[in-house]
């Protein structure tokens, strides 16, 4: 598929003032779940489910890996979804036309 004005549109600025904070397009994706470890042994995982993401920044945690670093992700609607460090794993689904592996 070919790079459409949608694509060309990104600007990664308009989320954040913070310098640190590097925006990346996934609006390819139609939704996105990520996975943490259940709260109590024997539960099953604690799902968070975000529909039509736009933009995420992340961190990787510092020094140690223990599960996926923090993401801030911006869906269609304008919402702000901080996700904490410590997932250990996501999904996601991708528009047609795209590669799952996109950004």
């Amino acid at each position: 598929m070919n790079v459409t004005q949608q694509d060309e549109d990104f600007d990664p600025t308009k989320y954040s003032s913070n310098p640190d904070l590097h925006f990346k397009d996934i609006r390819m994706e139609k939704y996105r779940i990520y996975f943490f470890p259940p709260p109590l042994p024997g539960l099953p995982l604690t799902e968070l489910f975000i529909l039509e993401p736009e933009a995420v920044s992340f961190k990787t945690p510092e020094r140690t890996w223990v599960g996926g670093g923090s993401h801030r992700v911006v869906t269609k609607e304008g919402l702000s979804i901080y996700v904490p460090s410590g997932w250990i794993g996501m999904e996601w689904g991708k528009d047609e036309g795209k590669k799952a592996y996109e950004w």
